[in-house]
């Protein structure tokens, strides 16, 4: 059996975290292991189930993203990071 690809979604918006967990259940392979919406919960659901692939927004409320980045490799944890964010006004 082939192992499926663990995704953990870290973004604060909503309809953001909605359309990468759409487009991702239709990925044979990928299981979308958990979403977050701010860097304190992504880190606990991290650390909780060790995602392959971390998709991560870089403006959040509180932490922002590259804090995140920096918070894993404080406690050297290792893992893949997209950054999937934009901005508009």
């Amino acid at each position: 059996m082939n192992k499926k690809l663990t995704v953990l979604i870290v973004d604060d918006e909503k309809d953001s975290r909605d359309l990468l967990k759409y487009v991702l259940q239709s990925v044979e392979g990928i299981e979308v292991i958990g979403e977050a919406v701010n860097t304190e919960s992504a880190l606990l659901k991290f650390l909780d189930h060790k995602p392959d692939l971390v998709l991560l927004d870089l403006v959040m409320p509180g932490k922002n993203g590259i804090e995140f980045v920096e918070l894993l490799k404080k406690q050297k944890l290792e893992t893949n990071i997209v950054i999937v964010s934009a901005y508009s006004n």
